[in-house]
């Protein structure tokens, strides 16, 4: 199964006692006060919601910065929702009241070496009871990654509408279906694809900048009507299967 996420995980000064919650992360890479903390605590013990996100709201902290600490404290790669296909077959692999519970979206299940992997987005990749329910649930090897809540939440409301399964295709899925603000492609952050062989890579610099290239390319292709999205959409499927 996946190892634990701790602090310091692959070298970077793992703290003895096991692995760190989060707001303990933050402390101990100086992003909050602790009189921060307490007064997030509270917030968060009164209207409920996720830790980071209450820090955020208070002004305690940066999103970015909340993100960039937790991928780099626990040597986890950072996934960009509005940039990600989430498949049904993900989907399966985890009950939609465990992903309201903890905040999360199964994105991808490859098999690996006669074993399935399943990599999940989290807004709190400290919360350890919520990667070891999914382990137990999708009987998977878990890869973790980290994500903003709010998308987190919008996935969620699109992926389980009223007890079925709907994929999602990123950013177009979401617009249609919220009101929101998608930022142009070069201001967003960085995202994961998991390959066949059940190895998820981050895609970052120049990755990042080919991809959006890629993009531009295929929406002149349709634009100009050599081909449809349907098409491309499916081609994409072939090359994955």
């Amino acid at each position: 199964m996946v190892g634990e996420p701790t602090v310091g995980q692959n070298g970077n000064g793992k703290a003895p006692g096991g692995p760190r919650k989060l707001g303990e992360l933050l402390l101990h890479v100086g992003l909050i006060k602790d009189h921060e903390l307490k007064a997030a605590l509270v917030d968060q013990r009164t209207f409920g919601g996720k830790l980071g996100s209450h820090l955020v709201r208070m002004g305690y902290i940066e999103e970015e910065k909340l993100l960039e600490a937790i991928a780099h404290q626990l040597d986890i790669p950072r996934i960009n929702l509005r940039r990600s296909h989430i498949r049904v077959d993900a989907l399966r692999s985890v009950a939609p009241d465990i992903c309201r519970k903890y905040t999360l979206i199964p994105v991808s299940r490859k098999l690996k070496n006669g074993a399935a992997k399943l990599l999940i987005a989290m807004a709190d990749p400290t919360d350890l009871d919520a990667v070891h329910t999914v382990e137990f649930v999708s009987n998977c090897q878990v890869a973790v990654s980290v994500a903003p809540e709010a998308d987190l939440l919008r996935v969620i409301e699109f992926c389980y509408p009223d007890g079925k399964l709907r994929e999602c295709r990123g950013e177009e899925d979401l617009a249609s279906h919220f009101s929101i603000d998608l930022p142009a492609p070069a201001d967003l952050g960085e995202f994961v694809v998991m390959r066949a062989d059940g190895d998820e890579r981050p895609l970052r610099g120049p990755d990042q900048r080919q991809s959006r290239e890629l993009r531009t390319l295929v929406e002149l292709l349709i634009r100009k009507k050599i081909i449809t999205r349907e098409e491309f959409r499916d081609l994409l499927d072939t090359q994955r299967d």
